[in-house]
């Protein structure tokens, strides 16, 4: 979602979604939410192999598991609704989803792996895990805030490589495309806690 009431716009979205359907478009079916509705995405997850958020997303530091991703409301021609619960998917809704033939969900979206209650900071609580008790053997997601430009780079130079022929394959060819991903943001950006920001959960 480029633009969300209450939040900074988020021009590199339709960019990041450009690339990543130019990049697909040959090789696998893509499907493209541009203002998802909440009850749409939990529909549509058990679906997909595969996901891709470019959104805003958010930690509650008073409970974890009301961070979550900022979609839209029951209405989305209204986009987010004044009811912040209507337009979030949230770690206790994601987590509670039942998918059997899942294997990636990227969070292109800022704190997706952080958890920023000061009396829950030991517990991995946050929407990487909730996805991955979902289902999803692999996830990336952002610790901290992310940088809206290079998450354009990194996304595309992820399924660019991740979907390019190679030596490595299988599950290990996730984890390997997000490291050369990031190596090649390192090149562009001197600042670490833009590129350092992105990492991956899973095997």
């Amino acid at each position: 979602m480029p633009k969300t009431p209450g939040q900074i716009p988020l021009p590199g979205v339709e960019r990041e979604a450009e690339i990543i359907q130019n990049t697909l478009r040959e090789i696998i079916s893509v499907k493209v939410h541009e203002l998802p509705p909440v009850k749409d995405v939990i529909e549509d997850l058990p679906l997909y192999n595969s996901v891709h958020f470019a959104c805003h997303g958010y930690s509650d530091p008073q409970s974890p598991f009301r961070s979550g991703l900022m979609l839209c409301g029951v209405e989305p021609e209204k986009g987010f609704d004044k009811n912040i619960r209507n337009s979030t998917l949230t770690v206790d809704t994601v987590s509670s989803i039942d998918t059997e033939r899942s294997l990636l969900a990227f969070l292109s979206a800022c704190c997706t792996a952080e958890n920023a209650s000061s009396t829950l900071i030991d517990e991995g609580i946050h929407l990487a895990s909730g996805f991955q008790l979902a289902g999803y053997p692999h996830v990336i997601a952002s610790l901290w805030e992310a940088d809206d430009d290079l998450s354009v780079a990194v996304a595309g130079k992820f399924y660019r490589i991740l979907f390019a022929e190679s030596e490595i394959s299988g599950h290990e060819k996730i984890a390997y495309a997000l490291h050369d991903a990031i190596l090649a943001a390192r090149r562009t950006c001197d600042d670490p806690l833009a590129w350092a920001t992105t990492i991956h959960f899973g095997p």
